[in-house]
């Protein structure tokens, strides 16, 4: 009763939107080229910094500081205001930085964590060799080429390497000499040799430097003209 007045009133709590992002597990844990070992999530909060628990929206994650790029699946949707990121890795060493950010609220930055090294590459080997060559045409089995450390597993990490040559050993291969690795394999797609004759291929590459020569094989010789 207020001044002889009796009643009641009803108070009303509205869920507020999300107005903030917040890092609860920093990424950490980190190799060049392989998945961080604690993976990070982030939390969608409200203006008074309450958890939103009805937040499903969509979460993107970034480089903020760093070399590199950041792979795996980058945007996730929120489950109970909660966005849980699985597969993240960076392909650069060094001291980084993650931003998240999703559609008209504040982002958020992460820690400093660092990408250590990745795996040193110790050698080349070669996953497909080249056939079915005719003299003048691509082969039909283009090799495929895999990077590999000292224990014999493929580096991951390496990637966008320049310098990825191929080079028959008369001189008479013809095709784009460099071809990138990614993810420690290197694809070629267009290698041909114009000469007919037993051959072989020799793959280097720069940085380090490593060397592997193909089995023999037999580039047959064209048809004549149509």
């Amino acid at each position: 009763m207020i001044d002889g007045v009796s009643g009641s009133a009803s108070l009303t709590v509205s869920a507020l939107s999300v107005t903030r992002l917040v890092v609860t597990t920093q990424p950490g844990g980190a190799t060049g080229g392989v998945n961080f070992a604690t993976q990070p999530v982030v939390q969608l909060r409200d203006v008074n910094g309450n958890p939103v628990g009805t937040a499903t929206a969509a979460v993107t994650a970034a480089i903020a500081s760093g070399a590199g790029t950041l792979s795996g699946t980058t945007t996730v949707s929120a489950v109970n205001g909660v966005a849980t990121f699985t597969d993240l890795r960076v392909d650069a060493p060094g001291s980084h930085t993650l931003v998240f950010s999703t559609p008209e609220v504040a982002t958020a930055t992460s820690a400093v964590f660092t990408v250590a090294a990745g795996a040193t590459p110790a050698s080349l080997a070669i996953q497909t060799q080249p056939g079915g060559a005719v003299s003048g045409s691509a082969f039909l089995d283009q090799p495929v080429i895999r990077v590999l450390d000292s224990t014999g597993a493929v580096v991951s990490g390496f990637q966008h390497r320049r310098h990825r040559n191929a080079h028959d050993r008369h001189g008479h291969a013809q095709w784009h000499h460099d071809r990138n690795a990614a993810s420690g394999i290197a694809r070629f797609t267009d290698l041909r040799i114009d000469g007919a004759g037993n051959d072989a291929l020799t793959f280097t590459t720069a940085n380090p430097s490593l060397t592997v020569t193909s089995v023999v094989f037999t580039v047959g010789a064209s048809g004549p003209p149509g």
